[in-house]
């Protein structure tokens, strides 16, 4: 019983961070593809000041690291 219930626990786990990964890898590469596409589509990001493709592309580039790591595990 227990090792089934730690299966399970182990698989959601699993599944939880393949769909983070996939996200981060998602949302990385539209930033570093279309930054100004991204800069526009994502809600409330024009009110944190003006657009900055390299700083854009910059996360980016750590989104799509974290999403390889992400996948490592």
């Amino acid at each position: 019983m227990i090792a089934e219930k730690n299966r399970a626990t182990s698989m959601v786990l699993f599944i939880m961070v393949a769909l983070n990964g996939l996200f981060l890898f998602g949302n990385g590469l539209f930033m570093l593809v279309a930054p100004s596409a991204w800069y526009q589509f994502v809600p409330g990001v024009t009110h944190t000041g003006p657009f900055n493709q390299h700083f854009i592309r910059d996360i980016g580039l750590i989104r799509c690291s974290s999403a390889q790591l992400s996948a490592s595990v």
